[in-house]
């Protein structure tokens, strides 16, 4: 009886041991492929947003004329500079790549920097100058 109780209390050491270790078992090519989707996604954002923002917005004084354009700047910018390095973390993060990405991502520009060269003709609204 003794025995077994010693059997028992090792089998669930053991069993404790290797649940407690966080493993995750992904197909590589299937994780590669749902990141270059959400890379992909996000290109298409930057592409549709600075669209968006050339033909409905413009910039007074160095600022936005609405806070919604303004967010969409911030939104365009954070995904242009810094999805690319992201992208490349989450291969190597999930062992689809070697190669791992500098230890600081790349710097956000200001919004403002996305401001049309030529103002698009837009009402002013969201209390902006007029």
């Amino acid at each position: 009886m003794r025995m077994l109780k010693v059997l028992l209390l090792l089998a669930g050491m053991v069993f404790f041991a290797v649940a407690c270790v966080k493993v995750a078992v992904r197909d590589a090519a299937v994780y590669k492929a749902e990141v270059d989707f959400v890379a992909a996604a996000s290109d298409e954002a930057v592409t549709n947003g600075k669209a968006l923002l050339e033909a409905s917005c413009a910039c007074v004084d160095g600022r936005w004329t609405t806070d919604a354009c303004g967010d969409m700047a911030e939104t365009v910018v954070v995904l242009e500079s810094r999805m690319g390095y992201h992208t490349k973390f989450m291969l190597f993060l999930g062992g689809v790549t070697k190669t791992r990405p500098p230890e600081d991502p790349p710097e956000i520009p200001e919004s403002t920097s996305l401001c049309p060269a030529t103002p698009a003709t837009v009402p002013l609204r969201d209390g902006g100058p007029e």
